[in-house]
C-alpha cells in the first residue's frame, strides 16, 4: 500500500540545533600524542541516539526509519563479513545485527598514522561495549597518486622522494583501478625498507606487504589488495574490524531506499543542503566555492543531487541530476540520462529501488559522495561515527541537515587523529617567522635602501629632502585641468628621479643586502629539512612496528 499524500505541514520538523559554534580540529603538536573530542555529546547520549533512531517511525518513501536501520544492519554486515573473509582468507561469520556499531572510514591508500589511529578508537569502543566495529573503504573516491612519500638525503639536506607501488596513471575511481604492474607492486616491500634502511629504520611493510601480494596473484584490485595490507596486521594485533567498500555498500537494497528518498525529496534536500552549506562558509569564513563540499546546482531544470555516476571504465566521475517527468524521476550525468525509476514525493521507493539495482549489469556506478555517505552512516547504519579531522569539519554541517531534512536530533561523533613522527635526526629549530621577515627586509633594501646601513652623501639627502617637498607641493587641490596635465609629467619625471636615488644608495647598502640573502637562504634550508624530518604524513607502513602498537594501544584503550 503507498503511503498516504503528504501535504507540506507533514513535513518532518527541524530539530532543535543549538547556535553554531566552530569547533577548532587540530592535530596534536607533541609526538606520540593522541587527540580524541566528542561533538554533540558522549558515549551514554550516543546510545540514547542510537536508541531514539532505532525507534522512529519516521517515513522514509514508505518504510519507517527504525525499519531502514535493521535492514541495512542485515545488508551491510552480510557484505562485510563476505568481503572481509575475501581479504583475510578465513571464514567471517555474518555478525548479529543488534549489537552496537561503530563506524569509521577512508579512502584505501597507505595512510599516515594519524588515520589508522581511527580503526583501533573502533575497536576498542566495540570490545568495550561488546559491539562491533566496521571500517567503510571509500572506494568511490579519486586515485591520484601510487605511491608513498619517504625521507631521502642528509640528515643536514634531506628530501622527500616518492616510492611507487604501482605505475602512475591518470586520476580515476578507485573501485575500477587495477594493479598495472605487478612486478614493481611485488617488490615494493623491497624498495621501501631499503630506502628506510638508510636511516636505520626497519619498517613495518616488510611484515603487511605478503598479504598485498597473495591478494594481487589471486587477480584483486589495487583496492582490495592495499586492504588486506593494513586489516591482516591489524589481525595480528587482535582487531577485528570488518570492512566494507562503499562500492558494495551502494549496491545494498538498504542503501538504494535510503538514496530514493533523498532522490525523492531532492528540491527540499537541496534548498536545505546549500541554506547550511552558505551558512557554514559564513561562520568559518571561507570564501572557496568548493569548501567543504560545492553547492548542488541546477542545469535547465535538472536538480543536482549528492550522487555520484560513471560508466565502467570511465576515468571521471560524474554529478548526478535528476528531474521529475509525471510519475517517473529521470536521471542524469549532466550530458545522458542513464535512469528513469518509478519514484515521485509521495511514492513508495520499492519499485525505485529494483530499477536501480539493475544499474550494476549495465556497467553503470551510482556512487554516495562524501557527505551523503557520514549522512547514511551516522542515521541509518551505525550508532557513532568515528570521523578524523576533515571529517569532522564538514560533519558539523551534516548536524544541520539531519535537523533540518529529516527533523531528528543530530546524534554525537567522535574526532580522533594522532601525530606520529619517523625517528629521525632532530629537525632544525623551526624558523618560519624569520624567514618571512628576511624575505620583508631584503624586498625593503630595494624600495627603502636608507633604512638599511650604509651613510648616504649629504647631496644625496639634500636632493631627497627636495623631491620630498616637491612631492608634498602637488599634493595641493585647486588645480586647472591644464595644470593637472603638467603636474603629471612632472610627477612622473619625479619619480624616476626617486628610482636614480635609490639605484645610487643600494649599492651603498649591497653589503646588507648580501647578509639578508645569507640569512635568508640559511632560514630557508632548515624550514625545509623541518618538513622532511618532522612530518606527520608519512605512511605509517614506514614505521617501526613497536612505534604504531604502542600508540594503537593507547587508542584502543
Amino acid at each position: 500500500m503507498l503511503p498516504p499524500v503528504r501535504s507540506p505541514a507533514d513535513r518532518p520538523a527541524a530539530a532543535v540545533v543549538p547556535p553554531w559554534t566552530p569547533h577548532k580540529f587540530r592535530a596534536p603538536t607533541g609526538d606520540g600524542e593522541l587527540a580524541v573530542q566528542w561533538i554533540g555529546g558522549d558515549l551514554e547520549q550516543s546510545r540514547a541516539a542510537a536508541v531514539a533512531l532505532s525507534e522512529s517511525e519516521l517515513d522514509l518513501q514508505g518504510r519507517s526509519l527504525g525499519r531502514l536501520r535493521v535492514w541495512a544492519r542485515e545488508d551491510c554486515l552480510r557484505a562485510a563479513a563476505e568481503y572481509t573473509s575475501q581479504l583475510t582468507g578465513e571464514t567471517v561469520a555474518a555478525p548479529a545485527v543488534d549489537a552496537p556499531l561503530f563506524v569509521a572510514g577512508h579512502q584505501p591508500q597507505l595512510f599516515h598514522a594519524g588515520v589508522w589511529v581511527k580503526n583501533f578508537v573502533v575497536g576498542g569502543l566495540a570490545e568495550r561495549s561488546g559491539g562491533l566495529g566496521l571500517n567503510l573503504i571509500v572506494d568511490n573516491d579519486t586515485l591520484s597518486r601510487t605511491g608513498v612519500l619517504a625521507p631521502a638525503g642528509s640528515a643536514a639536506v634531506p628530501h622527500f622522494e616518492t616510492i611507487h607501488y604501482d605505475e602512475p596513471r591518470p586520476p580515476q575511481p578507485w573501485e575500477d583501478a587495477p594493479i598495472v604492474n605487478e612486478d614493481l607492486f611485488e617488490k615494493f616491500r623491497d624498495r621501501a625498507s631499503v630506502a628506510m634502511s638508510a636511516w636505520g629504520i626497519a619498517p613495518i611493510i616488510a611484515e603487511m606487504w605478503p598479504a598485498a601480494c597473495r591478494v594481487a596473484r589471486a587477480g584483486g584490485r589495487l583496492v582490495d589488495a592495499l586492504v588486506a595490507t593494513r586489516r591482516c596486521q591489524e589481525q595480528r594485533w587482535g582487531l577485528s574490524n570488518l570492512e566494507l567498500p562503499v562500492s558494495r555498500m551502494c549496491e545494498q537494497r538498504s542503501f538504494l531506499w535510503f538514496a530514493c528518498h533523498v532522490l525523492a525529496q531532492l528540491p527540499r534536500f537541496r534548498e536545505i543542503h546549500n541554506a547550511v552549506l552558505w551558512e557554514y562558509r559564513a561562520v568559518n569564513r571561507i570564501r572557496s566555492r568548493s569548501h567543504p563540499v560545492p553547492e548542488l546546482g541546477e542545469q535547465d531544470g535538472w536538480l543536482e543531487a549528492p550522487f555520484w555516476v560513471w560508466r565502467s571504465g570511465d576515468l571521471r566521475r560524474r554529478h548526478v541530476f535528476a528531474r521529475q517527468q509525471g510519475a517517473e524521476l529521470a536521471l542524469s550525468d549532466g550530458v545522458d540520462e542513464f535512469a528513469r525509476i518509478p519514484l515521485g514525493p509521495d511514492r513508495e521507493a520499492c519499485c525505485a529501488v529494483e530499477a536501480l539495482e539493475r544499474l550494476p549489469s549495465q556497467g553503470i556506478r551510482f556512487r554516495t559522495r562524501a557527505l551523503t555517505t557520514t549522512l547514511f552512516a551516522r542515521i541509518v547504519l551505525g550508532d557513532l561515527f568515528v570521523h578524523g579531522i576533515g571529517g569532522a569539519k564538514y560533519d558539523e554541517m551534516t548536524d544541520r541537515i539531519i535537523a533540518q531534512f529529516y527533523g531528528l536530533a543530530p546524534p554525537p561523533f567522535l574526532m580522533a587523529t594522532a601525530t606520529l613522527r619517523l625517528p629521525l635526526p632532530s629537525p632544525p629549530a623551526w624558523v618560519g617567522a624569520a624567514v618571512g621577515r628576511l624575505r620583508h627586509a631584503l624586498r625593503d633594501t630595494q624600495f627603502n635602501p636608507d633604512r638599511h646601513g650604509g651613510t648616504a652623501p649629504d647631496s644625496w639627502a639634500l636632493r631627497r629632502r627636495e623631491l620630498l617637498a616637491e612631492q608634498h607641493a602637488a599634493r595641493t587641490s585647486g588645480l586647472t585641468r591644464s595644470q593637472r596635465r603638467a603636474r603629471r609629467t612632472e610627477n612622473r619625471e619625479r619619480a624616476f628621479a626617486f628610482r636614480d636615488l635609490r639605484n645610487e644608495l643600494t649599492a651603498i647598502t649591497e653589503s646588507a643586502r648580501l647578509s639578508l640573502r645569507v640569512q635568508l637562504a640559511a632560514a630557508e634550508q632548515q624550514t625545509a629539512a623541518r618538513a622532511v624530518l618532522a612530518s606527520r604524513e608519512y605512511s605509517a607502513c614506514l614505521f617501526p612496528e613497536a612505534m604504531l602498537a604502542e600508540l594503537f594501544n593507547r587508542a584502543r584503550a
